[in-house]
């Protein structure tokens, strides 16, 4: 690669308008950047906004328009001495050799006379300067990120529990949306503490360096009153010193809530983590299927029917799991609904006694004299049901959305059609009496 000994950038400055640590303070004069242009250090422009991280720093975004070496220096404005930039007895200059998104600690406080810092540059690259603020007479530490495209903003998040509804044994996961498809040098990290950041854990986003706009992290579960604080960031750093400035220093963009850091508080330890809870209609009644994720303590379920969703029975009753972090699966048949809407529930007890409740969920036995199938959408096998009790046999004829005939057979027995073979998406079935009149044509969707 040849050398030059000049170079021009133009400026992309982004605007960072909340702090990791502390709120805002703008500095009373913004530090410059002078490139040494033909020799001449000329060129200057302002050098970035300033950022009160754990560390006060300056951080800006450029793009190269030339390749080889650029040669820099960074330098107050003014000779303010209220200016943490300033020198008493004369101008501040930084300089110093720098490893692109590497770290450095050659950033030298030094007068204006000083030498120059250089790094290499490539012709269409973006280039993030993040420097410390740390006085008026000491080394400091400096980074330069370097990637492909534009450095993408962090947009926003979501949780998954809430907030409001995290439970010790349970860990948290969290989705970061951001601006559009990063460059593949961009990498993205969620950083918690349960101490005030006194220790905390770094997370790197499984998704960094695929380009997506979508970054997903799941911080581990915690014990009951435990409070998690946490953010997100960019960066180009494949990971991180073992200290808080050195984290901020190497951030591109962060996200928080406002000016302070997103949090939860860890709850009690839920009996039963319930996944669903769901009521079919079949040929021999109503069909209960429910599924946890974890159980603690669980004696047993009660299953509780209604019709008025006021007053409650109890027509069953299923053995749970103990104590268990692993899915399970259950279900029931009430044999006996009730003409009309049937409303059923589950009673959740401990083995020492105590007891929670499910949602309430329903289905419908009224009877007329037409036919329906169950359930829509479909997975494996659709159901008729004969609303009048007809126990004769019924022809079936299934068509794609094209109308082409793709089923045609007599059910005899069960009144049950095989939809395994069917490709997800949408179809009719057509049902015929026994003497080939036709009762019903209805849509239905295969999942």
């Amino acid at each position: 690669m040849k050398q030059k000994t000049s170079s021009l950038f133009r400026f992309a400055v982004l605007l960072c308008v909340a702090s990791f640590f502390a709120e805002i303070n703008a500095q009373t004069t913004t530090p410059y950047m002078y490139d040494n242009i033909a020799n001449n250090w000329t060129g200057n422009g302002v050098a970035g906004i300033y950022r009160s991280l754990g560390t006060p720093n300056h951080k800006f975004t450029r793009i190269a328009n030339s390749t080889g070496d650029n040669f820099y220096k960074i330098y107050n404005q003014s000779n303010n001495t209220n200016n943490d930039f300033n020198n008493p007895s004369g101008s501040k200059v930084w300089s110093g050799s720098l490893s692109i998104n590497t770290e450095g600690t050659a950033f030298a406080y030094g007068d204006g006379n000083g030498g120059a810092g250089s790094y290499s540059i490539t012709n269409g690259n973006y280039y993030t300067y993040c420097w410390e603020d740390v006085g008026t007479s000491s080394n400091a530490k400096a980074i330069v990120m370097e990637t492909s495209a534009m450095p993408v903003t962090l947009d926003s998040r979501s949780q998954s529990p809430l907030e409001s509804n995290v439970h010790e044994g349970q860990s948290v996961t969290v989705t970061l949306n951001l601006s559009g498809a990063p460059s593949t040098e961009e990498k993205f990290y969620l950083r918690y503490s349960t101490d005030g950041f006194t220790s905390y854990g770094t997370l790197l986003s499984p998704s960094s360096g695929s380009g997506t706009a979508t970054q997903e992290f799941t911080i581990p579960s915690q014990t009951e009153g435990t409070t998690v604080t946490y953010y997100l960031l960019s960066s180009t750093l494949a990971g991180f010193g073992g200290s808080s400035a050195s984290t901020d220093l190497a951030t591109i963009e962060f996200l928080r809530n406002g000016a302070s850091n997103f949090s939860y508080t860890v709850l009690a330890a839920l009996p039963v983590e319930l996944i669903s809870f769901e009521v079919y209609k079949r040929a021999e009644g109503t069909a209960l299927t429910w599924r946890t994720a974890s159980e603690q303590n669980n004696s047993h379920f009660n299953i509780e029917k209604s019709s008025n969703a006021r007053t409650w029975q109890t027509i069953g009753t299923i053995q749970g799991h103990g104590t268990t972090q692993q899915e399970q699966q259950y279900s029931f048949i009430d044999k006996n609904p009730i003409n009309g809407i049937n409303y059923y529930r589950l009673k959740q007890v401990d083995f020492d006694g105590r007891s929670e409740y499910s949602k309430t969920v329903s289905v419908d036995f009224s009877n007329d004299d037409g036919v329906s199938i169950y359930p829509n959408p479909v997975r494996d096998r659709l159901y008729i049901l004969s609303k009048n009790k007809e126990e004769g046999p019924v022809g079936v004829n299934i068509y794609n959305v094209q109308g082409q005939l793709l089923k045609n057979e007599f059910i005899t027995s069960e009144k049950a059609v095989d939809t395994y073979a069917l490709r997800p998406g949408m179809y009719f079935i057509e049902i015929k009496n026994d003497n080939g009149r036709g009762i019903l044509m209805e849509r239905f969707f295969k999942k």
